[in-house]
């Protein structure tokens, strides 16, 4: 993890060193920043975020999985997930290293029903 900030708009002021912190997935009043690295074969597992993540493939490649499509997505794609069901799989040959900016949000709501995050 990179940087992390616990409420929005964010408070510049302070000299703590904000990437110091444990913080779950995504922050539900604040935003995180981190690059992760998903090795071939990595253990699918499908989750939900109550956060909109901008996503940039920084090398390899990988597919996540959405409920109606599953897209494969290569160095310099990038991709926006809003409260969307997901999972990532790589089935290359080479890891894929993705930077996350993922800034909370209200959970997502379809048919009467909010989604909350999950996995």
């Amino acid at each position: 993890m990179f940087w992390t900030t616990e409420a929005l708009p964010v408070d510049n002021n302070g000299t703590a060193d904000a990437a110091r912190q444990d913080v779950p997935t995504a922050l539900a009043d604040g935003s995180v920043l981190r690059i992760v690295q998903y090795a071939p074969g990595v253990t699918p597992r499908s989750r939900r975020t109550s956060s909109i993540d901008y996503v940039a493939i920084l090398s390899g490649s990988i597919e996540v999985q959405l409920d109606t499509q599953t897209i494969t997505l290569t160095t310099g794609d990038t991709l926006i997930q809003r409260g969307t069901i997901h999972n990532w799989i790589n089935n290359g040959s080479e890891p894929c290293t993705i930077l996350f900016a993922m800034v909370g949000a209200k959970p997502i709501t379809a048919d009467g029903k909010t989604l909350l995050a999950e996995g």
